[in-house]
């Protein structure tokens, strides 16, 4: 996934900032940085990892086991530095998309968005207002890893997040 953070338009006048790629899952601490260098186009898909440099590192910090929406404490760990991050820069809104796998089994659309839900509640939890986090199925129509591997499908099984903010969220 591509990424390109530009420019963002302000009472009519353009404040250009630098361009971040970002085209793959990032840290909470990667995504601090890009907000606070760069503005973030709506529509804007940001993935998360876990903190921490693995073996896997596309491997999504907010993962399932299959046919199941129960958050691992990974993902915990990643919705608690969102949460943080949501607290601080209060006009950031947010979608927060679930995934499932084509080897799933069942309503894959209400799975996914059963992923999403769970997400969004556990921000909520935390003290985000609802009103700024959108909860949206995406099923299994974007898919990061085609090898059809168990480990593969296992990436598939996400929740990611759109940025929907159209002004700077410091």
């Amino acid at each position: 996934m591509m990424l390109l953070l530009l420019a963002f338009i302000m009472s009519g006048q353009a404040f250009a900032r630098e361009t971040c790629d970002v085209d793959q899952p990032i840290s909470i601490a990667e995504l601090r940085e890009v907000l606070d260098s760069c503005f973030i186009p709506v529509g804007t898909l940001i993935s998360i990892r876990t903190e921490e440099v693995d073996t896997q590192p596309q491997k999504p910090g907010i993962g399932f086991k299959s046919n199941d929406s129960e958050l691992n404490q990974n993902g915990k760990d990643v919705l608690d530095g969102v949460a943080s991050l949501m607290l601080i820069r209060s006009k950031l809104r947010i979608n927060v998309v679930g995934y499932a796998d084509s080897h799933e089994s069942g309503d894959l659309l209400d799975l996914s968005y059963r992923r999403a839900e769970v997400a969004t509640k556990y921000l909520i939890g935390k003290g985000v207002q609802p009103e700024r986090i959108q909860t949206v199925a995406g099923g299994v129509e974007v898919i990061i890893d085609t090898t059809g591997t168990y480990e593969g499908q296992a990436r598939n099984r996400r929740v990611e997040f759109v940025i929907l903010t159209s002004e700077p969220v410091k």
